[in-house]
């Protein structure tokens, strides 16, 4: 029997037996080129400046504190730098409430993330970010995975109309499998 499959090898007398590969180095190669497209699908996002007039409730933001407003905010701020993120609750015009995740706990195989609603004075942010989709890098990553899954999928079809020559032999077919089963009885 081969790894592959369930049928018998036939035994040949005059050469060692082949033991074929049961996942050609092709679809590895493929795996491998597949894979960073899939790591950077998760960069279509960009962060462009804006202003504090324009947010809106619903925004991801990313906002660079003031040093004076870092060292009140530090218990509240993942990391040590002056980067907040986080998505706008209420946007007034002389402070912004976000809400910010503050930690996150694995429960399980389940990620519970933990945030909290801070209300930072406009005075004390030195500069916001915008979280907005790049339509541009977008559809180039689309167009990139379509692409090689395309090529993929005409050279296999390709691969397989090329073939020639007779069909290999299959083993005899002896029916359905029977199944048995016994059941010990004893008689006084």
């Amino acid at each position: 029997m081969d790894r592959c499959s369930l049928h018998p090898r036939p035994a040949a007398a005059s050469r060692p037996p082949v033991v074929p590969r049961c996942r050609p180095r092709r679809l590895r190669f493929a795996g491998c080129l597949l894979f960073p497209l899939l790591c950077v699908a998760t960069a279509c996002h960009a962060y462009r400046p804006a202003a504090l007039a324009d947010l809106r409730s619903g925004d991801k933001v990313r906002a660079r504190l003031s040093p004076e407003q870092h060292e009140d905010l530090r218990e509240f701020l993942l990391g040590g730098d002056r980067l907040m993120e986080g998505t706008v609750i209420d946007a007034a015009a002389d402070s912004i409430l976000m809400e910010v995740p503050v930690a996150t706990v694995a429960e399980g195989i389940r990620l519970q993330s933990y945030s909290q609603r801070i209300r930072v004075p406009v005075a004390g942010i030195a500069e916001v970010e915008l979280r907005t989709l790049d339509r541009g890098r977008t559809w180039g990553l689309l167009g990139a995975v379509g692409a090689v899954g395309g090529g993929i999928l005409w050279y296999e079809l390709g691969r397989r109309s090329r073939r020639s020559g007779p069909t290999p032999p299959t083993p005899p077919e002896e029916g359905p499998p029977r199944l048995v089963f016994r059941i010990p009885l004893r008689l006084p």
